[in-house]
């Protein structure tokens, strides 16, 4: 026998019935954001390790072989064997895949850390750059010697010696 529940007494316990789906629901939404929220912050810390073991890798080849770039067989042995090292989160094993390589590789060529040589081998970009602006900084220095020889030799015809540097700027004090 259960108690005669009046129409008031149906709307209150259809009210606390909703009421208890819409907690479960919430609930559940909020576990669900988290679990969501989780992956996602371990696949960025893969993703981040990725782009840290290759540059790390691409540097110490670089390194131990007087700025020599790497092939992606070599990288990619590297690579693996970093996979092992790594050891607060476990990398699952499709971002091990020459696939995941080849996308930290581009994400590293997109930001300009690493260069894709034509040969097909990776190298650190600065040195590439680094090279350039030594070769712009000689290249300047040769220019201002000649220029500076010019200058001089242009001085001296006008003052009308022709004997050196030192002689010149002794009659210029």
């Amino acid at each position: 026998m259960t108690p005669e529940v009046g129409p008031e007494g149906w709307v209150k316990l259809i009210a606390e019935v909703i009421a208890a789906g819409s907690l479960i629901v919430g609930v559940l939404t909020y576990i669900k954001q988290k679990i969501a929220d989780t992956r996602k912050q371990n696949e960025q810390i893969i993703r981040n390790w990725q782009r840290v073991a290759i540059y790390k890798a691409i540097a110490e080849a670089n390194a131990d072989n007087n700025g020599r770039s790497i092939s992606f067989s070599e990288l990619k042995n590297k690579y693996i064997a970093a996979t092992v090292e790594f050891g607060d989160t476990e990398i699952p094993k499709n971002e091990i895949q020459d696939s995941a390589l080849r996308l930290a590789l581009m994400s590293l060529l997109e930001g300009k850390l690493i260069e894709l040589l034509e040969d097909g081998t990776y190298r650190l970009s600065f040195i590439s750059s680094w090279k350039q602006e030594l070769e712009r900084i000689q290249l300047t220095n040769m220019n201002k010697e000649r220029l500076s020889r010019i200058i001089e030799a242009k001085l001296a015809t006008s003052l009308g010696r022709k004997q050196g540097k030192s002689e010149l700027w002794d009659t210029l004090d």
